[in-house]
């Protein structure tokens, strides 16, 4: 996928404001993509992609900005597009589909640990 095509996945999920060729701004944030010097082709190691983001907050509402970003990266996902966050709120990118996974598996389960029907 070329750097331009991502960058319109990218603002068809954000619904923000292209500021030049590699810029995306919305109410919580700015979104830079960045095409990696250091990229590996078919590397599974993050640091080589091909490209990477750097995200900006442009608003004070911390969790609200948390939450965009866990949207992104779910948006992202869901079409086969790796995706990281080195943040330091990491441990709450968990993406909204892994928790969905989870809670389903885990209301499969009953109080006393078999799986059955819930209801």
């Amino acid at each position: 996928m070329s750097e331009k095509e991502l960058l319109d996945l990218i603002n068809l999920h954000l619904h923000g404001i292209k500021q030049g060729i590699r810029t995306i701004r919305t109410g919580l944030l700015e979104l830079d993509l960045i095409r990696n010097d250091e990229y590996v082709p078919g590397s599974q190691d993050f640091l080589f992609w091909r490209y990477y983001a750097d995200l900006e907050a442009v608003t004070e509402e911390r969790a609200v900005y948390v939450c965009c970003i866990r949207k992104l990266m779910a948006f992202l996902q869901e079409r086969q597009i790796g995706t990281v966050a080195a943040c330091d709120f990491e441990q709450e990118m968990v993406c909204q589909r892994q928790f969905e996974i989870v809670r389903a598996c885990l209301k499969s389960f009953d109080k006393k640990g078999r799986v059955g029907d819930n209801r």
